[in-house]
């Protein structure tokens, strides 16, 4: 039996629909309001905003359930804006601003308890997420296929890793090439070319043949 490489880059922007996939938020116990503030004359554009707010005390006080997983968070027009809770004081709360005008002002909030579908993503930061290698992550050398979904900067920049397992899967942002992401396989290389920074999904399979 011999191996087929398969290597499918999705990129597709995802489009959330508002009647099936937003949040609901008719039942929400209570609202926080967020504000950001752009102090910059310079309109500034996919931006992570972090904010301090204890987890541990809204999990305390009634205001999240114990995996502070019925919440949401909206912006000024009322759609689902990408966020994440804290987990320590490590690791603040986290708002997505897709574009916000200089010196200008946006608020967001948050509608928690009794909620569901809120836009829940992981913010890694600038350091990425690192984990150590172990067998039981392999995904071995048959049949497998990787998936990740999320906003993707396809600035181009070196060291833009997407996800990186040494010499094996490589999934990059080109080091000199805006809009082009890079996936190489053992040994394979297929290349995504004219992609926007937006929420985009990326496949790769191993299949046997």
């Amino acid at each position: 039996m011999r191996s087929r490489l398969i290597i499918v880059i999705i990129l597709v922007t995802l489009l959330f629909s508002t009647t099936t996939l937003a949040s609901d938020i008719s039942d929400a116990d209570y609202m926080t309001t967020i504000q950001i503030v752009n102090t910059s004359a310079s309109v500034e554009e996919n931006n992570a905003v972090v904010f301090t707010m204890s987890t541990e005390a809204m999990i305390d006080a009634g205001m999240l359930n114990a995996t502070a997983t019925d919440a949401a968070m909206l912006d000024g027009s009322g759609e689902d804006v990408a966020f994440q809770p804290s987990v320590n004081a490590t690791y603040p709360w986290c708002t997505f601003v897709d574009s916000i005008g200089g010196s200008s002002t946006q608020y967001h909030y948050l509608y928690s308890g009794s909620v569901t579908g809120g836009k829940y993503r992981y913010f890694p930061g600038t350091g990425g997420m690192a984990v150590l290698d172990n067998a039981t992550l392999e995904p071995g050398s048959d049949n497998f296929t990787i998936h990740l979904s999320g906003l993707i900067d396809t600035t181009a920049g070196a060291g833009k890793y997407i996800w990186w397992h040494g010499g094996t899967i490589q999934c990059y942002v080109d080091a000199s090439t805006s809009g082009k992401i890079n996936v190489v396989v053992g040994g394979y290389t297929l290349s995504a070319i004219n992609v926007d920074t937006d929420e985009h999904e990326i496949i790769i399979s191993l299949e046997d043949q």
